[in-house]
């Protein structure tokens, strides 16, 4: 017998990779390795036998590494639940003129288990194949032809063959290329039907492309199938668009509903999807790239492992399986045997080999059934204005002061923690409940960039560019590079103001848009060394005509249609602002000249709210200024100031959850913070912005991190950006950043 190779070596790389969620629920099994005359090894299955025995079979490249090369399939077997395997047995070898791959193992209602596997016989035909057996993997039969009506290239990915509850078989494939015909990379999506056990296979009456919500054509590819509590299908299809696309069928596999981005933001790299028998809900495996977890852009990393307690429709907070920011996962099978379930995935390392290693890993039944939803991201959940979402479970106390408020509303005040665990555990129902208040958002994920021009300046070059933020909107935007400075650089997330200004938008980081400031604050920035980006929030610059009427209304009025339109449709105006700023982090973090690690945010006036709500739900925002716009609500309101701000940033019931602005803002301790605030500002109220920022000196006192917290409030300013304020805000950029 051959024991797993290089067990505890995968065991070591498992353990030291940051924010992975290793523990004595999870142990590695097998990584089998290239070898001399093997360089690669690649997506399998696994089955397990009826004499209780694991059944493994995976493609074995023989005759070099790329998809192409020459491979066979091989098995492996286990009598002791994975800690030992035999050697190598060749199952299918080589047919056609390139290879054979991608296996799926299929326990049949029969109880026959069934072998599919790719046949390429040229870059114009590779079919799936299946076959069949009687004796446990002993033996198979001949295979057959699952698509025979069309040759072509038809892409089924490792353990996606299904049989639904009424006995069909379905394999979701994409289409890529005819015989004589153009490739089409960006695929078509159809599935192939047999409700004979095999026999015979017809083709889905839908066919499709990838769209996305805006129009614009999308690479759909390599999608799988899992049949819902309630008859229907879910589909999913790895996308270029920055998640999993979702759509659903009725009538098992025959027709579909268009294609949606889902929640499950990611990479161009696939989903694996599954039941879960012990508890009914559903697992995925996948690329997390939603920026809970930090992530190399475009990369097939880390490996994250999330539930649905609703059949797809929102997901857990995601566990990291691999979280090596070189490392290479996907394909993943999911496999459930007794108290344990199996993950089989390629894996690699960009800077040893690549993608060329099968892994297996197995992880606990209790572990798996613990999981409690913990959304830290935004979930798909609507909201109703009227009644609470959530019971309020956030700590807070009767402020006798303030007193009863406008309708009859008893104010409140936050009680300050005793400790930093005291808040971190506070934190975690906070951030849940503002994504939950902010609405219906869409997935999060990494907009695809288009660079329109770029031009070089004084000290730095101006790149403009465009982005679809997957509702059918286009975010225009400004990156400055600046010049001469090789390597990553520190990078600011710049977020303009409001101050009625529809027209200016970004404009504001390119010209003298403050009257006591007599320069562009961002192009200042680039010549000092930073990356600086700034995008048009809704309603402003190139998107002021982006309302439901169009280009029948501009600026404000589109501000006002918007927000009345998001909240019809169950999301707020403020929360489609604050995702798409988080769209635009998720570019700048993946710009090859930016730091990841030194990601600043700041603004002024609704730049600095924008700034401090950005940095209090990503984390990715390492240092913070806020200037002006510190307005707690209740003291806005009790001063009869409330029409001193735009319509666009008000979310129903953050007061009914008892969250004020100190709370919000306190998400970003430990984290360096500046606020910069005139006690003459209308619109931020001095009583308000005291107890703003003596709630974040005693939190940052909690963590022992007083330096990292600065709030000033200036006597006779009101809401402006002073020369003061500026040197202030490099000092703290130059000292955190």
């Amino acid at each position: 017998m051959r024991t797993g190779i290089n067990i505890l070596t995968a065991m070591v790389i498992l353990a030291v990779w940051p924010g992975l969620a290793v523990n004595a629920a999870m142990k590695s099994l097998l990584v089998i390795e290239p070898g001399k005359d093997n360089p690669r090894n690649s997506e399998g299955d696994i089955i397990e036998l009826k004499d209780g025995r694991l059944c493994l079979i995976y493609t074995r490249f023989i005759g070099g590494s790329g998809d192409h090369a020459a491979a066979d399939l091989a098995m492996r077997t286990s009598k002791d639940n994975g800690l030992s395997w035999s050697d190598d047995k060749i199952v299918v070898r080589r047919i056609g003129g390139l290879n054979v791959m991608s296996v799926s193992l299929l326990r049949l209602k029969s109880g026959e288990i069934a072998l599919f596997f790719l046949r390429k016989t040229s870059k114009e035909d590779c079919r799936p194949l299946m076959c069949i057996s009687k004796d446990e993997a002993k033996t198979w039969s001949q295979p057959t032809v699952c698509i025979t009506d069309k040759v072509g290239y038809y892409v089924l990915n490792n353990d996606r063959a299904v049989q639904l509850r009424s006995g069909r078989l379905v394999l979701p494939v994409a289409w890529h290329q005819g015989p004589g015909q153009a490739r089409d990379t960006a695929g078509v999506i159809m599935c192939y039907l047999s409700d004979d056990n095999g026999k015979t296979w017809r083709r889905s009456k839908d066919s499709f492309k990838g769209y996305a919500p805006g129009g614009k054509r999308i690479t759909v590819q390599e999608p799988g199938v899992i049949e819902l509590k309630d008859g229907r299908l879910m589909m999913y299809i790895r996308t270029n668009a920055g998640s999993q696309y979702i759509c659903y069928s009725r009538d098992g596999g025959q027709t579909w509903s268009k294609a949606q981005p889902s929640n499950l933001a990611s990479p161009l790299s696939p989903a694996s999807i599954k039941r879960i028998p012990w508890t009914g809900d559903l697992l995925c495996l996948w690329n997390d790239h939603s920026g809970v977890h930090s992530y190399p852009a475009g990369r097939r990393t880390p490996l994250c492992l999330a539930i649905s307690k609703d059949e797809g429709k929102t997901w857990d907070k995601s566990r990291i399986i691999e979280g090596n920011p070189d490392g290479w996962y996907c394909y993943t099978s999911i496999t459930f045997v007794k108290d344990r379930v199996l993950l089989a995935y390629c894996a690699g390392d960009r800077k040893i080999g690549g993608l060329n290693q099968l892994k297996i890993l197995a992880i606990q039944k209790d572990w798996l059934t613990s999981f409690q939803n913990t959304h830290d991201m935004p979930p798909r959940i609507g909201f109703y204005l009227a009644g609470t979402i959530v019971a309020s479970s956030l700590c807070f106390v009767k402020d006798q002061k303030l007193g009863v408020l406008k309708g009859g509303f008893q104010s409140f005040s936050t009680p300050k923690p005793a400790t930093a665990d005291e808040w971190e555990k506070r934190k975690i129902k906070l951030r849940k409940t503002l994504w939950k208040l902010l609405g219906d958002i869409p997935p999060i994920f990494t907009p695809e960039v288009t660079i329109h021009k770029k031009e070089v300046k004084d000290g730095y070059t101006l790149e403009r560019f465009t982005f679809d933020n997957g509702v059918g909107d286009t975010v225009y935007g400004y990156i400055l590079i600046p010049a001469g400075h090789k390597g990553r650089r520190p990078a600011i997330l710049y977020n303009h103001y409001h101050g009625g200004k529809y027209k200016q938008g970004k404009e504001e980081v390119l010209t003298r848009a403050f009257t006591k400031l007599d320069f562009a604050t961002g192009e200042e920035l680039a010549r000092k060394g930073y990356v600086v980006q700034c995008i048009d929030a809704y309603a402003f610059g190139e998107r002021r005509f982006q309302g439901p009427a169009g280009k029948k209304e501009e600026g404000g009025k589109t501000e006002s249609s918007l927000f009345k339109t998001f909240l019809w449709e169950g999301r707020t105006l403020w929360g489609m602002m604050v995702r798409d700023d988080i769209l635009a982090l998720n570019y700048l973090v993946s710009r090859p000249e930016v730091d990841s690690n030194r990601i600043a945010a700041m603004g002024m006036s609704m730049g600095s709210t924008r700034t401090w709500w950005a940095a209090a739900l990503d984390e990715r925002i390492k240092v913070a200024v806020s200037v002006a716009c510190l307005t707690r609500y209740q003291n806005l309101i009790a001063q009869g100031k409330v029409h001193a701000h735009g319509i666009y940033y008000y979310v129903p019931n953050m007061l009914k959850e008892h969250i004020d602005t100190e709370s919000v803002i306190g998400l970003i301790a430990p984290r360096p913070h500046l606020t910069l605030t005139g006690d003459k500002d209308g619109g931020s109220p001095a009583d308000g912005v005291k107890i703003i920022n003596d709630f974040q000196k005693h939190l940052y006192k909690c963590y022992e991190k007083n330096q990292n917290f600065r709030g000033i409030l200036y006597p006779g300013v009101g809401h402006t950006y002073t020369p003061e304020m500026w040197e202030v805000t490099l000092r703290w950029l130059k000292k955190h950043l």
